[in-house]
């Protein structure tokens, strides 16, 4: 489990090693780090599911609504990718840390 934190929010992915969606919503290119792909699903113009950062070397972050269980429908979802690694939304929470 993966911790991101937003100024007012927390959220939670799941990492999910060797696979990527075969189609996403979004495609950035040359996102620098897994923390900015991140920003991109948490702030586009949809409700973001999951994204992915490749391999970490073409520095390409895609975003997408769909997630394991919203692509269940869709018969193999997934590509295999050794190098991959997907984060699937799990939770998030919205709070402030009010402290004296």
């Amino acid at each position: 489990m993966y911790l991101f934190l937003d100024p007012n929010k927390i959220c939670e992915f799941k990492k999910i090693n060797g696979m990527i969606l075969k189609t996403v919503d979004s495609i950035h290119p040359n996102v620098d780090t897994i923390e900015k792909c991140k920003d991109k699903c948490l702030n586009g113009p949809y409700r973001c599911h999951s994204f992915d950062f490749g391999d970490g070397t073409h520095r390409v972050c895609r975003t997408s609504h769909l997630s394991r269980s919203s692509s269940s429908h869709i018969k193999d979802p997934y590509l295999d990718a050794s190098r991959g690694t997907t984060y699937e939304l799990d939770n998030c929470y919205n709070g402030k840390c009010l402290c004296d």
